[in-house]
Parts: C-alpha cells; structure tokens; sequence
C-alpha cells in the first residue's frame, strides 16, 4: 500500500511522499516531520514509533506512530483564531 501525502504547510513549502507509512522507514519519516513541524512553531512533542507486530491483512510487521496530542494539537496549545 502506497500513499502520496501532502505534507504542504502554511509557509507555502510543499514536499510529497510516496511511501508506506506502515513500515519502519515510513513510519520514522512521519515521526520525523510531525516534531519538524511543532519545532518550527516553538514547541516540543513527544512522538514514539510503537512496532504493532505482524498483521495478517498486510502480510507484513505493522509500525505505529503515538503522541500525546488530541486532534492533532499538543497537551495545552492554544488555537488562536
């Protein structure tokens, strides 16, 4: 299963990425450009890889991405409108 995601932001860069985001590799990436992209914004998040083991359906080992955001956003940020 291969996806391509816009990882656009609001400074107008955009990069796209053709890859599983199941596999270790794929998984680290993401892992990688959500603390990128808090950093840039001043705040600091906490985000494990967790290996979920082999899935059946994937006929494949299964990596998860975890943080402790709710809807995307850090423990107590502040959504400014």
């Amino acid at each position: 299963m291969s996806l391509a995601v816009d990882w656009g932001t609001k400074d107008s860069r955009r990069t796209y990425v053709e890859t599983d985001l199941c596999t270790r590799r794929g998984a680290a990436e993401l892992k990688r450009r959500i603390e990128v992209y808090w950093a840039e914004r001043g705040v600091l998040v906490d985000v494990k890889l967790h290996e979920a083991g082999f899935s059946a359906a994937m006929r494949s080992a299964r990596f998860d991405v975890r943080s402790e955001m709710k809807n995307g956003f850090p423990p107590g940020y502040k959504i400014s409108i």
